[in-house]
């Protein structure tokens, strides 16, 4: 009985279904003969094949490869800081300690027998400094110095560098004069000890299990406030107006400054905060064999949470010349529900998502950087001196230049796996962007030659032995494009293209869904309801001689899905 009631609510389904083909398949009309129902059953499998390969795609596109869309806006450019900036000098080494043209004078003149006339002391800081310039007689000097074992080259390199007053001489911000000193810090970076400003400290960029010791002590003052001219040239106090030291941790890149207020570090980038650096040398290092790029100043423009790396733009002053830098900036972000894809697929790392072991935070800068420190140290068992490390890392001698400038040029070529996170997992490096980020352009005008009478009239103890170079840097606008990766494809849109196909393909919709569920509760109600009546077949002989009274003519005793008739020869089920 029940194999009846399901073959009746398949009739009946397939009498009304709106799903194309269904009424040839399961129907029992003519329709659905043998070969009708052969050709749409192959007909339906291929409407499914076809539905499960665009489904498919579709499902992707929502789950797992989004579909960005990009929004633009303007922001104020004071919401976000003026960049770190980075000033290296072509002369790094103090004569005194390291004299290069002296050095190579004299191995000229004792034929190349000079050595033994060095002190250890001067053999150590030539040594050390050599690794950061590329002079015209380093193969001499290298030669001469291969057997010098000293490892502390960073400390070397740290005692035989120029000071600021030694290096610049003056500096100007929001139109006013202050001291160098008070803005600039001493920062390690691949051309030797150079110095920044706008850089968050040490402590905010690295890991703890980084060595510091080779990083000046940075200045927590801002030199945000406005300076009073009238009163004094070089205004000494850094403070706020209580006399307390600002918080030197204002800023993040995530989350941008935690207060309104102008007086913060890093500074804010307005257009009214020209930067104006006036540079020096004296004219006797101008010719020193070991400039580390030549006859002039080189500028590195890099995120106040970056230290300068090999892997940001420089640009170039010379001597006697004066250039103005223009600026414009450009912020990107991602918005926070573009966090439920992966990495690999918006092509980009959230806060907190890829961890370093240097760096506390993740740009890609410093993934890059880190990822080329740990295959240096694969390949040569050391890093350079610039490269981050902790206490079990060793510094490359003089022996290892060799090694780790190779190295170097080989990364990322053959640098297949890099070990991250604890240094316990290989992984490949991957560094993908930021999903935030600031980008820094910079327009160079044209390099004219310094008018020494005009622009160093606020120069202090100027001489006439000294060559000086000038760098003005600007902002162009008041405002900045903010550019925001959104999720253009939503479940909305993926419903939509998923009924679609539903229609192309089968023709239904989701009421199609809703009839099927409805005729298959109908099968079950009914099946509940089945009165099956058991009769047995008795000649009508016996049942007249046992007393039994028959009409003779037919009848029919209806149940609710069952029809028993009598016959001559007695009663059976027709149904």
């Amino acid at each position: 009985m029940e194999k009846s009631v399901s073959k009746q609510c398949l009739n009946a389904y397939a009498s009304t279904a709106t799903i194309h083909g269904v009424r040839y398949i399961i129907g029992d009309s003519n329709e659905s003969k043998k070969s009708y129902r052969i050709f749409w059953i192959l007909a339906f499998i291929c409407s499914i094949v076809g539905l499960g390969y665009y489904a498919h795609g579709v499902y992707m596109k929502w789950s797992i490869e989004p579909d960005i869309g990009l929004t633009v806006r303007m922001r104020p450019m004071r919401e976000i800081p003026f960049p770190a900036i980075t000033i290296c000098s072509p002369l790094f080494a103090r004569d005194s300690m390291a004299n290069f043209s002296r050095f190579y004078a004299e191995y000229t003149a004792t034929s190349g027998k000079i050595l033994p006339y060095l002190t250890p002391e001067e053999q150590n800081y030539l040594s050390a400094n050599i690794q950061a310039c590329t002079p015209t007689s380093s193969p001499m000097i290298e030669k001469s110095c291969r057997n010098r074992t000293e490892k502390n080259i960073p400390k070397l390199l740290r005692e035989s560098s120029l000071k600021v007053p030694e290096l610049f001489a003056a500096c100007r911000f929001k139109k006013n004069y202050m001291k160098c000193e008070k803005m600039l810090n001493r920062v390690l970076t691949n051309n030797g000890y150079c110095y920044t400003l706008n850089m968050q400290s040490y402590q905010t960029i690295f890991n703890e299990n980084v060595i510091s010791r080779d990083f000046d002590s940075f200045k927590r003052e801002t030199i945000a406030k406005s300076f009073d001219k009238e009163n004094q040239l070089y205004n000494e106090s850094f403070n706020d107006a209580d006399g307390n030291m600002t918080d030197p941790n204002q800023w993040s890149l995530d989350t941008g400054y935690i207060t309104n207020d102008d007086n913060v570090f890093p500074i804010r980038a307005i257009k009214i905060n020209q930067l104006t650096v006036y540079m020096k040398l004296t004219e006797s290092d101008s010719t020193n064999l070991c400039l580390s790029q030549g006859k002039g100043y080189k500028i590195i423009f890099h995120l106040p949470n970056e230290i300068p790396t090999p892997f940001h733009d420089e640009y170039f002053i010379s001597f006697d010349y004066e250039r103005m830098m223009t600026l414009t900036a450009k912020s990107f972000r991602n918005n926070p529900e573009m966090r439920k894809y992966a990495p690999e697929s918006r092509r980009c790392y959230f806060d907190g998502e890829r961890s370093l072991k240097y760096f506390k935070s993740y740009t890609k800068a410093h993934c890059d950087y880190e990822c080329m420190t740990n295959y240096t140290l694969k390949q040569c068992g050391c890093v350079k001196f610039s490269m981050p490390r902790d206490d079990d890392t060793p510094v490359c001698d003089l022996d290892k230049t060799k090694c780790y400038f190779k190295a170097m040029m080989e990364w990322p070529d053959k640098d297949d796996e890099s070990q991250q996170g604890d240094g316990k997992m290989l992984m490949p490096c991957n560094c993908l962007p930021s999903c935030s980020d600031i980008k820094y352009s910079v327009k160079l005008d044209k390099e004219a030659i310094l008018d020494s009478a005009i622009r160093l009239a606020h120069v202090k103890n100027k001489s006439e032995s000294n060559v000086y170079a000038r760098m003005a840097i600007r902002f162009n606008d008041h405002s900045i494009d903010e550019q925001e990766n959104y999720v253009a494809y939503k479940l909305q849109n993926f419903i939509a293209d998923f009924g679609g196909l539903l229609g192309l393909f089968m023709g239904c919709s989701i009421l199609s869904i809703v009839e099927v569920i409805f005729h298959c509760i109908r099968a079950c109600f009914k099946k509940g309801q089945v009165q099956e009546i058991e009769i047995q077949s008795v000649p009508l002989e016996d049942a007249i001689k046992n007393g039994t009274k028959l009409s003779n003519q037919s009848f029919q005793m209806n149940s609710t899905n069952g029809c028993y008739c009598k016959n001559n020869e007695g009663f059976e089920s027709l149904k």
